[in-house]
Formats: C-alpha cells, structure tokens, sequence
C-alpha cells in the first residue's frame, strides 16, 4: 500500500460559499454545482507541525519577481512615490502544459505573470517536473518568458526531498523517518545531474543505477556500458556490511528514470534485500511480520517525487510520466512477490505535503522574499489559486489539501495541456481556456479591477 499523507489538523473555518465548477470564456462565465471528489483513502502519516520557512535559493543568481526594466507600471507606483499594495490571496502555477509546452513558451503564459507582476500579487511555480536545480529551473523559465524569477519561488517534484537531508535546514516532513544518513540511491533525470541536486541538498553519499551497472555489468546485462555510461558512473562507496556491502538507506527517484529495466531490477533488489545491503537476500521474504511478507527487514524506503501518469509537451497526445514508471514497477513487484503490494512514499502532486511545503515557500516569499521590507502587518494569506493542466494532479491536490493555517487552495483547470475537456475526474473551481484567463477570473473574483489591454 503506498503511503500518503494527512495535514495534522483540519481546516480552522468553513469556507464561506459552495464549491462550483465554472466555465469561463472571454465572453461569459457558466457555473455548475457539482460535488467535489474526494482523494482516494490511505494510511495517514504524521506531518510536521513546524513552518516550513527557510528560503530555497542557496545559490545561483537572485532575482526579483517584479520590474520596471522590463516597463511594468504598477498601481502602487505614483507620484514616484512606491507603495507596495497588500493582497489576501496568491498564486501556484504549474509549469508544463501552463506556462510552457515543451520547450516554448505558451502564447498568453507572459501576459498573465505581467498582469499579477502589475497588481504586486504574489506568486510560486509548483511543478511535478525535476531532475536539476531549482535556480537551473527557475532561470530556463525566465529566459523563455522574458521575465525575471527567483529561485526562492519554485518548488520542484524533488524539493521536498531535501528536508531528509542531515544538514538541512528544513523540518523533516516525515518526523516518523526523520533524517536519512549514509548512502542513498537516487535514479531518474539526464546525465548525472539528480546525484548533483541530492548532493547539494546535503545528503552524506549519493549513487545512481549506472554506478552499480559500471561496477557489476552483469546486474543489467541487457545495458551497453559505453564510454558515456562510464564517463556518469563514480565509485561505490566503501561498504560496511559483514562481507563488505554497500548499505542503501532510502530510494529517491528525483525524475522519470530512462533506462526502466536497470532501474527496476535495482530497486527490486533493494527491496528484497536485507536491511539494503547490496546482492543480499532477505531471510524474511515471504515470512509475514507486522503484517507484511515484504519489505520487512529494514530495507531501504523507497520515495517516488511524483505520481504523474501523463504530462504534456509539444507532442500532440499527452506523454508518459514518472507516474507510469511507478505502475509498471508495482507490476513486476507483484509478479515477483505473488501479489505483495509496493510500500512507497509518493510526495509531489496531489499529496499534501508537498502542498504543506509549498503554502511555506510562499508565505516566505510573502513575508520576506527578496523584495525588501514591507510596510505595515502582511495581510492574512486567505486563497491560493492553484494553476494546472492536470485534474489527476493540479486539481485532486487543490481540492483534498486541508490547509493547518486554514487558507483555501482553489483549483482553477486550464485547457492548454493534458486536459482538453469534458468534465473532469477531480471538479476544480473554473475551467478556462488558457493562464490568462484563469488568472483573469482569479483578479475579478478578488475584486481587483483588470484593464482591457
């Protein structure tokens, strides 16, 4: 059974109104009750009740959210006189199939950054994509939108997998697993560059699957170890095992992994390993304790950064995501254990805890960012609109996450990704066409006056 995570407490206030699924087009708006879908039950784990407030952008350039060099003529700028306007309500916007498909921009996706940039509402990019650093991200996205960004705004699949790093400032979000020490195998994204990122988070050691393929060919014989396998592989760490194996405390797949095969044969291995010593076999297999038959030894936990089936690029159908990685593990698993089901943490989309992690990386860059000092008490952070493409995702994540400082996530569905209409599993609060018109609605449902441009 996979794990997921429960908010520690409920939501403080009822939300005034009813929830109600909008259409929206530039001409009108239509509303329809519906009932809004519940996420599916699991086992609750216990999150952290501690803020999550440590800025995100440890290094890289920094940048701000808003600018006049790029000719935004604020409300709150007259007379030469700067006087920054507070909001009750913010932003969380998807990135693939939202702002940008594939490698291009969307059309509007500009014009509506532009729109909250002039208004001073705040915003995060919120996004099941990863593999690379944040300030890596957050820089492609603002030289494709011809706007500046702040890593501090971003939160990545993977960003929350730093909070289990030892020397890292944030909370743990799991305090029932706490800080993960040792080695740790991390799988998914190009090249080496998710070793990198867990490296940075702080982690002790960090291997990836073509580490072991280098050491021990035969692991995958079905693999070509070439020159540039061998140019990404490193060393194996020295292990502390009684016959000198390599120890893996948790599995961490930071992206979509490329090479399947390899990298299911190894977290299979793992799992049925004992206590995660590499080549070895648990005596416990099949032996039911505490009412499992597997993973029962203290084998490595193994995290998924998301569990996205589908994503879109510029292909014309939407494409396999590390979601669909996920099930086909779960299948071989099956297969090999006789029907045992995967014990997995998945964080990303819709999980609360990564919505709990970024409702603090936006009160951070509310409260502090990089803006300079605000004048006066920050209002109440009330709303998050939440952007997305995916009702699987975006919008199941909007709609179950009960937030402990009681603001409400609303869900608002664009048409321009994975979903193209009909109506939709997990009911959003709108459905619009494209990002400027969700955040259209938004502005005019908080009352904020919109100019026709």
């Amino acid at each position: 059974m996979q794990a997921r995570l429960s908010p520690v407490k409920t939501i403080s206030r009822v939300i005034a109104g009813s929830r109600s699924f909008v259409t929206a087009s530039s001409s009108s708006l239509r509303h329809h009750h519906h009932a809004t879908n519940s996420l599916r039950p699991a086992r609750a784990l216990k999150l952290s009740s501690r803020p999550i407030t440590a800025s995100l952008s440890s290094h890289g350039p920094r940048s701000f959210h808003t600018s006049t060099k790029l000719g935004l003529i604020r409300d709150d700028q007259k007379d030469g006189v700067k006087e920054k306007k507070d909001h009750p309500f913010a932003f969380a916007f998807d990135i693939d199939g939202v702002l940008l498909l594939g490698q291009q921009a969307y059309p509007t996706a500009r014009r509506a950054l532009e729109l909250l940039n002039r208004h001073n509402v705040h915003y995060i990019f919120l996004t099941n994509g990863g593999g690379k650093f944040e300030h890596e991200r957050v820089s492609q996205l603002s030289e494709k939108l011809s706007l500046p960004f702040s890593p501090a705004q971003i939160v990545l699949s993977h960003t929350p997998f730093r909070t289990f790093a030892p020397p890292s400032p944030f909370p743990p979000l799991l305090p029932e697993i706490g800080k993960i020490p040792g080695t740790v195998l991390v799988l998914g994204g190009s090249a080496d560059k998710a070793r990198s990122v867990a490296l940075h988070y702080g982690f002790d050691n960090v291997v990836t699957s073509k580490d072991f393929l280098v050491a021990s060919p035969t692991l995958w014989p079905f693999a070509t170890v070439n020159n540039d396998v061998r140019k990404l592989a490193k060393p194996l760490p020295t292990g502390t095992g009684p016959s000198g194996e390599l120890q893996i405390n948790a599995i961490f797949i930071y992206n979509d992994p490329r090479d399947w095969g390899l990298d299911i044969q190894l977290i299979v291995d793992l799992l049925l390993s004992h206590r995660g010593y590499v080549g070895t076999r648990s005596p416990l297999n099949g032996v039911s304790t505490a009412g499992r038959a597997f993973q029962n030894d203290g084998q490595p936990t193994l995290f998924f950064g998301c569990d996205d089936l589908l994503w879109a690029n510029e292909y014309h159908l939407p494409r396999l995501g590390q979601g669909a990685f996920k099930k086909a593990l779960e299948g071989v698993w099956r297969e090999v254990t006789g029907g045992a089901e995967l014990q997995s943490i998945t964080i990303g989309k819709p999980f609360p805890e990564t919505y709990k992690f970024a409702e603090g990386v936006l009160s951070h860059w509310r409260n502090k960012g990089e803006e300079g000092t605000m004048t006066g008490k920050r209002e109440e952070l009330k709303r998050v609109y939440m952007v997305g493409d995916n009702p699987a995702s975006d919008i199941a994540g909007a709609n179950g996450y009960k937030s402990e400082e009681g603001t409400e996530w609303v869900g608002c569905l664009v048409k321009s990704g994975v979903y193209k209409g009909g109506e939709p599993e997990h009911v959003p609060r709108v459905v619009v066409e494209d990002v400027l018109e969700a955040v259209r609605w938004a502005l005019e449902r908080e009352g904020v006056r919109v100019e026709e441009e």
